[in-house]
């Protein structure tokens, strides 16, 4: 590497060091201390654009990984809503501070583990405790509830498919594969009980570990829905496209 270049690096870093954070307009940050779970995580809440007739009960979405996922899908769905599918929202994203702290927590919050809380607790977690912290803070926001997850993300809204309070999850490329127990645990919970929220699940056309663990998933389980196969999808690419089509998918279902 050049001198020039190293020294227009070094600057390029201290710049980021110093720059003052990008917001996004109507938007908010709580502090969510769960009693349940370890650890301060929070949530970044960005209200619609558009107004809405009064005594309209908004929706929620919830967004896990919201530290690299809440300004895509905050921003998407205020878009979409100016064509109505969806309409106006409340986008809440979980969040954990920071690049380190996410990929460290996330390992615990979104995976079954050994000792201490782990998939389970963290979903109940966030159905019991963040929602009601998203509803504060929008007391307009009574309408159904919906969970966006990608990749790990997508195991936790799997899992919050099972709690009455949900209406529909998105589950984009669920890394099923990495967590072959819990998926066979998972499916015949979805078997013997099917939720009545609704799913859509989804994988690119090049993850093929994934789309064989989510076909055995939805086969053993018994699940009446298709495995929605993006072409030509990464694990990385599709997630722009499934938000949408997942998005648009949970309003025209209801």
């Amino acid at each position: 590497m050049g001198m020039q270049m190293l020294l227009s690096l070094i600057a390029a870093i201290l710049v980021q060091d110093v720059a003052e954070p990008v917001t996004l307009p109507r938007t908010e940050r709580v502090v969510w201390e769960s009693e349940t779970l370890e650890g301060e995580r929070s949530l970044q809440i960005a209200g619609p654009i558009l107004p809405s007739p009064e005594g309209t009960e908004l929706p929620i979405l919830i967004v896990l990984d919201g530290d690299v996922m809440f300004g895509m899908a905050a921003e998407t769905a205020r878009l979409m809503s100016f064509e109505g599918s969806p309409p106006p929202l409340v986008v809440a994203g979980v969040s954990y501070g920071g690049l380190n702290q996410w990929i460290a927590q996330r390992q615990i919050d979104y995976h079954p583990q050994a000792e201490g809380p782990g998939i389970e607790e963290f979903t109940a977690a966030l159905i019991d405790e963040a929602l009601p912290l998203i509803r504060s803070a929008y007391p307009t926001a009574t309408g159904p509830v919906f969970v966006f997850g990608h990749s790990s993300g997508g195991l936790v809204a799997l899992e919050a498919a099972f709690h009455p309070e949900v209406t529909g999850v998105i589950a984009s490329s669920a890394s099923l594969e990495e967590e072959p127990e819990w998926a066979t645990q998972l499916a015949a919970r979805f078997a013997e009980t099917p939720p009545a929220a609704n799913v859509y699940l989804s994988s690119g056309s090049e993850e093929a570990d994934n789309r064989v663990a989510l076909e055995a998933f939805r086969t053993s389980g018994e699940l009446s829905v298709e495995v929605h196969i993006i072409p030509e999808g990464t694990h990385m690419s599709v997630i722009p496209g499934v938000f949408a089509r997942g998005l648009r998918a949970m309003f025209e279902a209801n």
